[in-house]
């Protein structure tokens, strides 16, 4: 069992969890300063008692009868109590010991006595200062026997050395109290812009990442419109000049538009602190401008059908934004994938509000029957649908099912005016 006693001077002995600020020269100097001028007052006026109460004959009966030795006495004690005040913080324990034993002897040291005991009592450990406190009593009584003082009795020696002692104390814990509040402050500060610094790198790496999420499902759509309508100049001879000049020139528009994005993109990667351009006269597509896609999607040669259920175009116009455009990249992207994998094939595009109010979106599309018009599979698309739709706290599923493709997205419903 480990012993009480031995524990709690093992623990005063531990380094203090919040340690005194480093002292300048100049806070250094002040305080040595103050204590030679305490002491220079109260050795002045403790002489001069002594030597007129030994003069009249008032004093009696001490071990020290000559003034002479009682100075050097104090000297000596004065001396030893400015070296130990020094070292106060590198041996507080120590330097509390015999601070408390010599101090009573040296009014000299009495300003170095009030330092090293408020120093100490800083660091708030009831061990240490309780054997510092008896130590000091103990001493102070003893030189009511050795040097010649005003001590009419022992328990006015107790009292005086007891006052002494709480008021230093009392100090000490003041400041040992103001210091821990103030590095608790700064520890929560740091802690408060360490969270700051976290929270600003997240939200710069999500808005990296949806903005690679945008710039995906675009130039996946854009790229995909290109490579159609090329293949077509390519593997069809009986296409009129008309014809071919107008799907030119379609190749080139979508060609300009991917390559305009795909600067913009690249230059918000390569400078953090840049933001995606989004301007008011080209706003991000929502559900709303769902016909538009179809549209072009059905230019591009994918027979697509489009079918809403239980749900009106007021209700679709209503609904949030973010999540709005969420489920438009998520047709987009079901359609770009279907031209990819399966050109030959066609696609159904279902847009329902569920009996749980929650928006789902169903893209399905036949799977190609030949592999070799299939465009090579990266992935991505399908990882950033899913994405996309658990931002918006939604559910997604994609894989083949009964011979087709699916992809669902379910959303909650959520408005403009924030109702479900």
């Amino acid at each position: 069992m480990t012993n009480p006693i031995a524990a709690a001077f093992s623990k005063a002995l531990t380094p203090n969890p919040y340690p005194p600020p480093r002292l300048t020269w100049p806070g250094r100097i002040s305080r040595y300063v103050a204590a030679v001028l305490i002491g220079l007052v109260a050795g002045g006026v403790t002489i001069t008692a002594t030597e007129e109460g030994m003069t009249t004959g008032k004093i009696e009966g001490v071990l020290l009868e000559s003034s002479d030795a009682v100075f050097a006495v104090d000297m000596v004690c004065g001396v030893a109590l400015f070296v130990l005040m020094a070292l106060r913080r590198k041996r507080p324990v120590l330097v509390l010991v015999l601070t408390a034993i010599l101090a009573p002897f040296s009014s000299l040291g009495i300003g170095a006595f009030a330092i090293v005991f408020v120093s100490v009592a800083t660091r708030r450990k009831w061990m240490e200062l309780l054997v510092g406190y008896i130590l000091y009593v103990l001493s102070t009584v003893a030189t009511a026997f050795i040097i010649p003082l005003t001590y009419s009795s022992v328990a006015q020696a107790v009292l005086t050395a007891t006052v002494a002692v709480v008021v230093v104390y009392s100090v000490g814990f003041a400041i040992g109290s103001q210091r821990e509040a103030q590095a608790a402050t700064a520890e929560r500060l740091q802690y408060l812009e360490s969270s700051r610094s976290a929270q600003v790198h997240q939200a710069r790496v999500s808005e990296r990442a949806e903005i690679a999420r945008e710039m995906h499902d675009v130039l996946a759509h854009r790229i995909s419109l290109v490579a159609l309508h090329s293949g077509a100049l390519a593997y069809r001879e009986d296409i009129p000049a008309d014809q071919v000049r107008e799907t030119a020139q379609l190749i080139r528009t979508n060609a300009h538009e991917a390559l305009k994005e795909l600067r913009e993109v690249l230059g918000v990667l390569r400078d953090p602190g840049a933001v995606l351009s989004q301007d008011n006269t080209d706003p991000l597509p929502t559900l709303g401008s769902l016909d538009t896609l179809l549209d072009n999607v059905r230019a591009a040669g994918l027979a697509v059908t489009c079918e809403r259920v239980n749900v009106s175009e007021l209700e679709i116009e209503g609904l949030l934004k973010s999540l709005s455009r969420n489920a438009y990249r998520v047709i987009q992207e079901s359609l770009t994938n279907a031209r990819k994998h399966a050109p030959d094939a066609s696609a159904q595009v279902v847009i329902a509000k569920d009996a749980g109010k929650r928006l789902r979106i169903t893209v399905t599309n036949d799977v190609s029957s030949n592999p070799e018009r299939r465009a090579p599979e990266s992935g991505f698309g399908l990882i950033g649908m899913a994405e996309r739709v658990r931002s918006s706290e939604g559910t997604f599923y994609s894989g083949v099912r009964n011979s087709q493709f699916v992809v669902e997205a379910s959303f909650p419903w959520l408005t403009a005016e924030g109702n479900s």
